[in-house]
């Protein structure tokens, strides 16, 4: 009897120190979700300002084509 009562306060320590350390490893993924959330955000607004770069230097390229528009727009391609 003795020996199951000793078996099952290890397994409960150990429970503990397993829950102890999923908890950390959640919390660690709920701040990498946030920080990939944020990074998201960041990548649809630099498409958006792509997107209107894009659009203003075709504007300007059909009234006035120059050298610079053509190599800025080349790298935005």
């Amino acid at each position: 009897m003795e020996h199951e009562v000793v078996a099952l306060e290890a397994l409960r320590d150990s429970s503990v120190e397993l829950l102890g350390f999923l908890e950390g490893i959640s919390s660690k993924l709920d701040l990498l979700n946030e920080q990939a959330e944020m990074a998201s955000k960041v990548l649809e607004n630099w498409t958006t300002v792509f997107n209107i770069t894009r659009q203003s230097l075709k504007t300007h390229n059909a009234t006035q084509p120059t050298e610079i528009i053509h190599f800025i727009e080349k790298r935005l391609l």
